[in-house]
Formats: structure tokens, sequence, C-alpha cells
């Protein structure tokens, strides 16, 4: 095992040991997170990895976290003018709350040898509404439930968080059985747990204090008004650096710096990569990450998981590659 391979594990393991005890390592560093709340967002710090090592860790939470969502919808009986295609999609892109555990033990159903679908491969849900005869019905997702005899549940988005699915007319009977499948991000986009992962390295931003002694109180207003992140404040008359992190190297602070026309302002502000360095092809940095997820997990467990899985693919990489040299 080479060095660079084993710093690469040791990297996502202690990553990964981080999920589970924020005592265990400091290569992450939580700053925001409801972590019971699968709809609250995170934001965390990723400390001294290469930029492959952290766009890998992106790719995975976006497309390799498994996830529950409706693959096949047989109408029984669907007597409302809207079109069963359109009913069947927009039940398929509903996400499906459930367990790190329930997906992980759950087969594929690709790779099931069933058929059509089987306890070890696919949850059914039923939902079966009429309306009255004298008031239109509005269809929720809540009004789904699961049929499948099967110690794992999911759970379709109820309360405040409900879908509405249709409309029915007075009268009117929609009842479609709908077989939830497991499945990844890569696949198709109705099993991706995040909608969104943004992830950009962390800057140091530093001002050059004699030049900044050569400016006026009006070019400091304007350099601190200059950047959309308020990255900078102006306290007593001085420029300081409040919320560095926020930075995203957009650059116009600098362009308010050169449209002064002073040589002497030229060094005023410097923006950086925070980390420690190391050779040209494996510099280490820290990467921030804000991840939106879909309702489907809370977000720090998309991330243990996707954590889970690279660690296991790189275990999986480093043995065959182990293999190959004997």
């Amino acid at each position: 095992m080479t060095d660079a391979c084993a710093r690469r594990r040791s990297i996502f393991f202690l990553c990964a040991l981080k999920m589970q005890n924020a005592d265990t390592t400091k290569m992450v560093s939580i700053i925001d997170t409801i972590p019971h709340d699968a709809e609250a967002p995170l934001a965390f710090i990723l400390h001294s990895v290469s930029l492959p090592l952290s766009n890998a860790l992106r790719r995975y939470i976006l497309a390799e976290v498994p996830a529950f969502a409706v693959d096949e919808c047989e109408f029984i009986e669907s007597s409302t003018c809207i079109p069963d295609d359109a009913i069947a999609d927009r039940i398929s892109q509903m996400p499906l709350g459930f367990s790190v555990d329930c997906a992980s033990s759950m087969r594929q159903f690709l790779d099931c040898p069933c058929e059509h679908g089987c306890s070890d491969c696919t949850i059914q849900l039923e939902l079966d509404v009429t309306a009255d005869p004298h008031s239109i019905r509005r269809v929720w997702s809540e009004d789904m439930h699961v049929v499948t005899d099967t110690a794992f549940s999911i759970r379709p988005p109820m309360g405040n968080n409900r879908i509405e699915i249709t409309r029915l007319n007075p009268g009117e009977r929609l009842h479609v059985i709908c077989n939830a499948r497991v499945g990844t991000g890569k696949m198709h986009a109705r099993w991706q747990t995040v909608g969104a992962v943004a992830w950009h390295p962390v800057a140091t931003v530093e001002i050059d204090p004699i030049a900044h002694a050569r400016l006026t109180g009006i070019q400091r207003k304007q350099i601190v008004q200059s950047c959309p992140k308020q990255v900078f404040n102006l306290k007593q008359d001085t420029i300081v650096v409040e919320q560095a992190i926020e930075c995203t190297f957009c650059g116009e602070c600098l362009h308010a710096v050169e449209r002064m026309s002073s040589e002497h302002t030229d060094t005023l502000i410097t923006i950086g990569r925070r980390g420690s360095s190391g050779d040209a092809i494996q510099k280490l940095h820290d990467f921030r990450f804000i991840i939106e997820p879909t309702g489907m997990l809370p977000a720090i467990d998309c991330v243990d998981c996707a954590l889970r899985i690279l660690v296991q693919n790189i275990d999986s990489a480093l043995a065959c590659a182990h293999a190959l040299q004997h």
C-alpha cells in the first residue's frame, strides 16, 4: 500500500468516525445542523483533504446513497380527468422517509432474482381515495399507507410536509398500488437524498495594514460594500474580516481595489485557500460543504452513509491493487 493510498483511506475513515462521535477526530467541523430534522440543511468543513477527494465525497453524497422511491404504479381504478402517467410521475417524485438500515438491508430490484418484486426488494404502498358525492376531495401523500408485511417501514410526506397529488371531483375514485424500491441518484433523480451539495474551498482573507492606512474613509466603505457575501465590516473606520468562511472567491473586493487606480493599494487584500500545502499533486485544503436534503434522510445521515460507501470502495480498490502487485 502506497503512502498516498494509505493517506486517502485514513482521511475518510476518520471522517466516518467523526459522524458517529464528535470527540474521535478533528477532521470534520460541523458548522450548523439540526441532526434529527430531515428538512434542515447541513454545513460542515472537511479539513486537510485534496481537491479530488473532496469532489469524490460530493459526488457520492449526490449519487451513491441508497434510497427508496416509487418505481412502479399499478392503477386499479382512476376516474379522475388527470392522466395516469401524470399521477404516476408525481407519486414517483415524492421523497419517502426511511432509515439508513432499511435501505442498506433491502436488495436493489435489478440485483434480486425475482421477476416482479418480492419482500426482499420491494415495499408496496396503497393509495385508495374516494371523493364524497357533493364535494371536491384533495388527495395528499399522507393518504398512502404501507401494505407490505415487513420489518422495515417507509414514510410518505405527512403533516406540514405533505404533498398534494391531485384533486378528485365529486364521486371520483383513485386507487393505486405503488411499488417502492431501493436505488441511487445515479439511476434517477427520484432516488437522490439531497437536492443540492454546494462545495467550495475555505478562504483566508488578509488585509495589509500599510496599504489600509493609505485609504480614505469613502474608499474603505466602497471595499466593504463591494463584497456580496458581507465578508468585511467597517469598525471605527477600519476594515475587518468578519466572515472569511463566506468568501466564494468572486473577486469583487479585488476589482473594487483595482478601480481605485492607486499603486499603493495593490497589496491591500490577499485571498488564499486555507489548509496545509503538500506536493504539486496532493495539495491539502479545507473545504466547506452545504447540503440541502430532500426530506428522505437528515443531511448528516446522508453524509455518514456516503462516507461509509466511499471507504468501502477505497478498500476494494486497494485490495485489487494489492492483488495485482502479487
